[in-house]
């Protein structure tokens, strides 16, 4: 019995993992595509100028955020150093290594946005 009740939780830990990899590439197409959840909480009764710094700023936070996830996901993959896959003759770290890719991806996403919103710059 101990060894099935061993075995749970890394079972739990392969599903989070997959779902996680599906959150992370589906949260990059909507970077990318610009359809991501975003939320305004300054209203619209605001300058140009003024809502051009704070879409900058939020875009600025967003990407700051990917870094730190980014550079904490690879203390994840370290964890998982040694944990085999029963099904697969990988190791779990190179499931795990789509925490960072993604970031990456996601970030570069943003900063794309960012040089374009410099295009966007009110007068």
């Amino acid at each position: 019995m101990p060894a099935v009740a061993a075995a749970q939780p890394q079972e739990a830990v392969r599903q989070d993992a997959a779902f996680q990899e599906g959150v992370e590439l589906v949260s990059y197409v909507e970077v990318r595509r610009n359809i991501h959840l975003s939320a305004d909480f300054a209203g619209f009764a605001m300058k140009p100028h003024t809502r051009w710094r704070l879409d900058l700023a939020g875009l600025l936070l967003c990407i700051l955020f990917l870094g730190v996830y980014g550079w904490n996901s690879f203390k994840v993959i370290d964890a998982m150093d040694g944990i085999p896959f029963t099904s697969l003759p990988l190791e779990q770290p190179a499931l795990y290594w789509s925490l960072p890719a993604s970031a990456l991806l996601m970030a570069l996403a943003l900063v794309v946005r960012v040089h374009a919103h410099f295009g966007q710059r009110p007068v």
